[in-house]
């Protein structure tokens, strides 16, 4: 891009025009007596060109193999982008240096240096080897021997991708230790599930990620108990999201004093003490419940009754409010 208007920093109204201008085509310099590999790579890269190298005549006069000889079209053409750019190198012999154990980068210019093409391959994670991402590990054919100008040398390098394996079903701690020591960063995630102590999502899930990705593993800490509220919740004091502690109530004063009979129970989410509950019932801690909505897979429990005497309590199961003459909704279980 080489110009902006209105220019950055200024104030506009919103919907209004930004005109941005850029150049498609350029002036081509002279390439003769370069280098035709590094020449291929500049207009690819930085004209964002296409290049087509062709052999010309033996090197002679003191050129070097490799050296472009001619290019078409010539020096101080204007082209556009995309054009295709032909670029003619003296042929001959020239041995590729050893560039094992270099960055990738400085190795390929070396070899396109020498008027050979570098072709680059990923090899494996750098992670744990001792070795820099990007470093050369091989190089095809071996270094040393003369080669015929354009040869196509192979450079495998060390790679910022590492394997990432799938640790659904295993514990969270043994998971994050295996994901850590692969070269990614562990992220566990606390969530509710009626399956505790193993991992129940991972993302990324596999694959291979850079060295240092973020690895969210979902895991659910807390371990669901039985309970007589049609499901499973959590015990007295259990920390999860949101918890909704339910209190078991009974009365045993005898006669009619239980709301009409002897004895009599029911489980409430509201404390001892509210006016709303009965002075003759006395209320203990049973579980936590959770809150409706935090997770998938949970079932709504509620107490319903009657408004007549005696007074007979049930517990339902009911995604919606019960028909009865009150009822109040517990929380889920699972």
């Amino acid at each position: 891009m080489s110009e902006q208007a209105p220019q950055a920093n200024t104030e506009i109204r919103r919907g209004a025009t930004v005109t941005v201008t850029y150049r498609d085509s350029i002036a081509l310099p002279s390439f003769v007596d370069q280098a035709f590999g590094e020449v291929c790579t500049r207009l690819e890269r930085l004209y964002e060109m296409r290049c087509q190298a062709v052999a010309g005549d033996p090197a002679t006069g003191g050129r070097q193999g490799g050296q472009v000889q001619a290019q078409d079209p010539p020096a101080g053409t204007v082209v556009k982008m995309n054009a295709t750019i032909t670029v003619r190198y003296y042929v001959g012999e020239t041995a590729p240096a050893n560039v094992v154990g270099t960055n990738i980068d400085a190795a390929c210019a070396a070899i396109e240096a020498q008027g050979h093409v570098c072709v680059r391959a990923e090899g494996q994670c750098a992670w744990g080897t001792g070795h820099a991402v990007g470093e050369v590990s091989g190089q095809t054919p071996a270094p040393g021997n003369p080669l015929p100008v354009g040869t196509r040398i192979t450079l495998t390098y060390y790679s910022d991708q590492c394997p990432l394996g799938d640790y659904r079903g295993q514990g969270p701690d043994a998971a994050c230790n295996a994901i850590n020591a692969s070269g990614f960063a562990c992220n566990p995630v606390a969530v509710l599930h009626p399956t505790p102590g193993v991992v129940l999502a991972q993302d990324p899930p596999g694959g291979t990620p850079r060295i240092g990705t973020q690895v969210t593993v979902q895991h659910a800490p807390w371990a669901p108990v039985a309970t007589v509220l049609h499901g499973s919740a959590y015990p007295v004091n259990t920390a999860i999201p949101s918890p909704r502690l339910v209190y078991h109530y009974t009365c045993a004063k005898g006669g009619n004093q239980c709301r009409g009979l002897p004895r009599n129970e029911f489980y409430s989410a509201v404390p001892p003490g509210s006016p709303t509950v009965d002075s003759d019932f006395t209320g203990t801690p049973y579980a936590v419940l959770m809150t409706c909505g935090t997770a998938p897979g949970q079932k709504r429990v509620w107490r319903t009754w009657n408004g007549g005497s005696p007074r007979y309590y049930q517990h339902v199961l009911s995604e919606a409010r019960p028909a009865a003459d009150d009822s109040e909704e517990l929380g889920c279980v699972w």
